[in-house]
């Protein structure tokens, strides 16, 4: 807020060229800290890109069977095999109180 009353009383009092000078070091400026921050976000790229289920795995359908005491739903998770995806049926038991029946991949022949 500080710079734009500055760009407004260097305005009224310096006239149009000093305005035109001050706008030109602010944008010079801006455009400096952009890149900095565009330097600083591709050096740490490397450990943020590599996301653990974006790889080369293969992620198969699994159906979560679930029970709450009165009644039975079924629910689907992605998971590169079947212990993750018990521990996932096991996680959405957790949070919607309710006990897990069974966890069946999909596709199984």
């Amino acid at each position: 807020m500080q710079s734009v009353v500055g760009y407004i009383i260097s305005l009224i009092i310096l006239g149009h060229h000093a305005t035109n000078n001050l706008l030109n070091a602010t944008l010079t400026y801006l455009k400096h800290a952009l890149v900095s921050v565009l330097r600083n976000v591709h050096n740490h790229a490397g450990a943020w890109t590599q996301m653990p289920l974006l790889g080369n795995q293969k992620l198969d359908e699994y159906m979560v069977v679930l029970e709450d005491g009165q009644e039975v739903w079924t629910e689907f998770v992605m998971a590169p095999d079947s212990e993750h995806a018990a521990w996932a049926g096991y996680e959405l038991s957790t949070n919607r109180n309710a006990y897990l029946k069974d966890v069946i991949r999909t596709d199984e022949w």
